[in-house]
Parts: structure tokens; sequence; C-alpha cells
């Protein structure tokens, strides 16, 4: 629980001295958004558990994350890359919606084993623009594990963003 609560801080310094540093036109390292998010259920490190992450995007194409579980029995590092293939406007609401495609690839050490996890992912979302800059998004993730072994999970992802 102790790796957790400082997971959780050193994510929050990082957005923080991010959002700090950003310029309206431009971010750091020439992105266009940053974010932070919680995998609600079957995140990209390839376990079934809840984890957090960090998005970066370069005009939302293509859009990177890292993600780390929240499991206490071990601990799983991921990082995934998805382009949106499609986005538009939910008529007479203020919701976008929005289709993409990527892959993911994640690593699990537990009880001094490794494993590494590699599939594919199709995130299906819906984002709402609160405010000038910021976007809140919720997305469901249907995966296709591809090592170790065939299979399919599903994800869902509940975070925000800020745009310069």
């Amino acid at each position: 629980m102790i790796k957790n609560n400082k997971l959780i801080v050193c994510l929050m310094l990082i957005v923080g001295l991010y959002s700090r540093n950003a310029q309206c036109d431009q971010g750091p390292l020439h992105t266009s958004a940053m974010g932070l998010y919680v995998s609600l259920t079957g995140n990209a490190t390839g376990t079934m558990g809840p984890g957090v992450g960090i998005l970066l995007s370069w005009k939302e194409r293509p859009l990177l994350g890292l993600t780390w579980s929240l499991s206490d029995n071990k601990q799983t590092v991921a990082a995934f890359g998805d382009w949106r293939v499609t986005e538009g406007s939910i008529e007479k609401t203020p919701l976008q919606y929005y289709l993409g495609g990527g892959g993911y690839g994640g690593v699990t050490f537990k009880d001094g084993d490794v494993d590494a996890t590699v599939g594919a992912r199709v995130p299906i979302g819906i984002s709402f623009l609160p405010a000038r800059h910021w976007e809140l998004f919720f997305q469901l993730v249907p995966m296709l594990e591809v090592l170790p072994a065939l299979g399919l999970r599903l994800g869902a992802d509940l975070g925000f963003k800020y745009r310069f």
C-alpha cells in the first residue's frame, strides 16, 4: 500500500510540474496534451485489477500512455500507443465520441518471476470539455492479448487531460 501511495504522489508531482511549464500553443516535448487516468479494470498492464497512468499526446494522434497496476501482490508496468480512427460530437449534448486502435505491452514482477504481455487494443470512449484546455473522458477498451497466450480482455478507464 505504501508503494501505491508513493506512486500516486509521484504522478501528481509530474503532472504539476508539466502543467506549470506548459505553453498555450505547445507543451513540453512538443506535446499537445498531458493527463492522468485511472484504470477501473482490465488495464493495459495485462492485469484485471485497477491501475493508474500518465497520458501524452501529439494532436490526439498518437496517444501514448504509461500504466502501473495497483495490485498489492505484484508490480506491473506497461505502455500503450493508440491512434484515433474517428471522432465526432454527440448531437444536442456537450459530449464527443471517439474510436481508436493501438497496441500495448506490459511486464509483471511477482515473487522473482517476470512475465511479459503484448496485445492489441480498441479504445471506444466519450469525452467532455468542461473548461478551456481540459478534457474529461471515459472509455471502454476491448483488448486482444497475443502473448503469453491468446485471449480477450475488457478494460475501462476514467481520466482527464490538459490540452495545450
